[in-house]
């Protein structure tokens, strides 16, 4: 009988592992929002904890626990920590898969559930009211931004992306060229959003981007939401989280009876289970379609009017 092999751990350091892990990540051509995300996660973890030169081979699930441990004792919050969590198992994934460390279990932990921070329809039917001529484009990019998301479920780097050539008005179509998945998508052009949209491009000059900054170039992540912030206060609402509009539309959907399926799809979830949430949270038998469902197909009857006329481009 021969003797079973002993396997033997490859030796590195975590941050080595950390700039193998990054650059494989970068060459699989992931978006850079995930990207920035990994680095400033697990890269923060390794130097906040000073364990960037710790040895692969010492990592095991005593230490793993002990961390955690440390994490609690700084006051974090049980969202925050299982965000590290997250980011760092599918690290330590890596790490195992190359023999570089001894495989164990990485649980988040337990929590009470809360309810996803959606807007209430009387919000939304304030953020939905049409800008004033003198309002600047800040506040008109803002709106045609709580509409789209609230008639797409779109996330806000897909928004961000989004060109007036993506819209195809003719077919009625708008296709999405940047989602989280790296997969383009074509999706429908909803009534009450093309109209809601062909108003808004008709009152300023957009070259390329739908969405831009005040120049006319690619707005940024942080510009987009500060812009919302103060749009929202200028409204007197003390809510302005961004993803809440996409909240709001997977609620909406699952009040409405929406497919699981076709409602995972719209939404961009490479897993059904965030989106049995929603339906779990706010569901009960789902049925189809966007027009029917669209959060934006719901509201803009109690806030707009037929037949507003086109004003001059600025």
């Amino acid at each position: 009988m021969k003797r079973k092999q002993q396997v033997t751990k490859r030796e590195t350091t975590l941050l080595e592992c950390f700039k193998g892990f990054f650059t494989e990540k970068l060459a699989n051509n992931l978006s850079r929002k995930t990207l920035d995300n990994y680095e400033k996660t697990i890269y923060g973890f390794l130097k906040e904890f000073e364990v960037e030169d710790m040895p692969t081979k010492d990592i095991n699930e005593d230490l793993w626990y002990r961390w955690i441990g440390r994490m609690r004792n700084r006051d974090l919050s049980i969202s925050s920590i299982n965000h590290y969590i997250r980011d760092i198992r599918v690290f330590f994934h890596w790490c195992m898969d190359r023999d570089y460390i001894e495989e164990f279990k990485m649980k988040e932990l337990k929590q009470q559930e809360e309810l996803p921070k959606d807007f209430s329809d009387d919000k939304l039917t304030v953020l939905l009211e049409r800008p004033r001529d003198e309002d600047n484009f800040s506040v008109w990019r803002s709106w045609a931004i709580t509409v789209w998301i609230l008639a797409t479920g779109n996330r806000t780097e897909t928004v961000r992306n989004v060109r007036v050539d993506d819209i195809n008005f003719k077919s009625k179509e708008i296709t999405l060229t940047t989602t989280k998945n790296n997969k383009a998508q074509i999706i429908p052009l909803t009534p009450a959003l093309e109209r809601d949209i062909k108003y808004y491009m008709d009152q300023w000059e957009l070259k390329e981007y739908l969405f831009p900054d005040k120049n006319g170039e690619q707005a940024s992540y942080n510009a987009i939401r500060i812009g919302f912030t103060r749009f929202c206060e200028s409204r007197g609402l003390d809510q302005h989280n961004l993803h809440g509009l996409r909240h709001s539309f997977a609620r909406n959907w699952a009040e409405s009876d929406g497919n699981v399926f076709k409602l995972q799809t719209a939404l961009g979830h490479s897993s059904i289970t965030m989106t049995k949430r929603y339906v779990r949270l706010y569901g009960q038998d789902m049925r189809d379609s966007y027009q029917e469902h669209s959060t934006l197909e719901k509201l803009t009857k109690k806030v707009r009017k037929s037949g507003d006329p086109v004003r001059k481009k600025r």
